[in-house]
């Protein structure tokens, strides 16, 4: 029997080198990147609400309290894809979660804390100025590395890709491997009763799922009997 490092020496020295292609962002799930990838947008790309709620310029409320709040008119709407400009910065207006946050206001209070009556929103407590809006560039930076070179493509991976607009990553081509088991005694026919000293084949099913869990292209080549004979090359 051959050691571990021996072994794997060998299969190093047999194998094809890397080659290089271009697949889909769907198809490139458990695959090994062969650059590496910078964004080529800011995400976000603009300044966007993190929930429902009510848009507003915060010196407008700083004194607001339970006691004593602060009434504002609803100007307007602002849902997720669109750009209104219809609005009066003397209100404020209601906004939806992603929705483009206009450059004059500075805050969003969140929909369940905010008593709306007759089009107009009661706001009871203060705001924090940048409350609840995600800047430009806060998840990922123009230029930012979002992959790394020979790193195997998770889902979270692809996640990222996609919001970055990139449809396509360079993988190395899958390493094929052969899978065989060996032994007089192992069975692959799973749905006969065992005989004498015969054993379900196990190993082969879960080195196969090993190989195509790390993204390797996986052919079976069946039992092999305890027969020197049957080894050689």
């Amino acid at each position: 029997m051959i050691s571990y490092n021996e072994a794997l020496q060998i299969i190093l020295k047999n194998s094809a080198e890397k080659n290089i292609k271009k697949v889909s962002l769907l198809k490139s799930l458990n695959q090994v990147s062969a650059s590496a990838v910078f964004s080529k947008i800011n995400v976000p790309s603009f300044n966007n609400s993190a929930m429902d709620g009510f848009a507003i310029r915060s010196f407008y409320i700083e004194n607001a309290s339970a006691e004593y709040p602060v009434k504002l008119k609803i100007d307007n709407i602002i849902a997720a894809g669109e750009n209104s400009t219809n609005y009066n910065l003397t209100g404020t207006v209601q906004i939806m979660t992603g929705a483009l946050v206009p450059e004059e206001y500075d805050a969003v209070i969140p929909v369940e804390e905010v008593e709306v009556k007759d089009n107009i929103a009661i706001f009871k407590r203060p705001a924090k100025k940048n409350e609840n809006i995600r800047f430009i560039g806060e998840d990922v930076g123009l230029n930012q590395k979002i992959l790394s070179k020979e790193k195997q493509i998770s889902a979270e991976d692809i996640m990222l890709l996609s919001a970055t607009g990139i449809s396509e990553v360079e993988v190395y081509t899958k390493p094929k491997v052969q899978i065989f088991s060996t032994g007089n005694e192992i069975t692959d026919d799973y749905n006969a009763p065992l005989e004498g000293s015969k054993i379900y084949n196990s190993n082969s099913p879960f080195l196969i799922s090993r190989a195509l869990e790390e993204g390797l292209e996986v052919n079976y080549g069946g039992i092999i009997s305890d027969n020197s004979e049957n080894f050689k090359v």
